[in-house]
C-alpha cells in the first residue's frame, strides 16, 4: 500500500530537512583533464595535505587541504570550472560539494592523483 498505508497504520514518519539529496559531483575523465590543463581553462584544487602536494601535483594545481577547506577563502573565480582531486577520490567529493553549494561549477577527477599517475601523466614539483 506504499507510504499512505504506512501512515494509516501510524508507523513512525521522520521528516527530512527539506533539502534535496545532494547528487554526486560531475566528473572530468583524466584524458579530458590533461587536455584542459594544457589549455589552462580549469582551476585545479588539490585537497591533499601540504606535504603530499609538495611531493608532486597536477601542473598548475593550487593546494587547498580539505582540513579547514572553505570556498570563501580560496580567492578563485566562479567563472572558471573547478577541478578537485585528492589521493584516490574520496575526499574530493566533500570539497566539490562545498564548492557547488558556494556557487562554483565543480568537478572531480576519477581516481585522484593515483589515477592520474596510472594513466602515465607526470607531476609538477615546486
Amino acid at each position: 500500500g506504499g507510504f499512505d498505508a504506512w501512515v494509516a497504520k501510524k508507523y513512525p514518519v521522520v521528516k527530512g530537512s527539506g533539502k534535496p539529496a545532494t547528487q554526486r559531483p560531475k566528473r572530468i575523465g583524466i584524458p579530458d583533464v590533461k587536455k584542459r590543463v594544457e589549455k589552462g581553462d580549469l582551476t585545479i584544487l588539490d585537497v591533499r595535505s601540504a606535504a603530499d602536494f609538495a611531493a608532486g601535483h597536477v601542473k598548475g594545481a593550487l593546494n587547498a587541504p580539505l582540513e579547514g577547506f572553505d570556498p570563501k577563502t580560496l580567492g578563485i573565480s566562479k567563472t572558471k570550472d573547478v577541478l578537485v582531486y585528492d589521493k584516490a577520490a574520496g575526499r574530493s567529493r566533500t570539497a566539490a560539494d562545498k564548492l557547488t553549494e558556494a556557487g562554483y561549477k565543480a568537478f572531480e577527477m576519477p581516481g585522484g592523483i593515483l589515477g592520474w599517475l596510472k594513466k602515465g601523466n607526470t607531476l609538477e614539483i615546486k
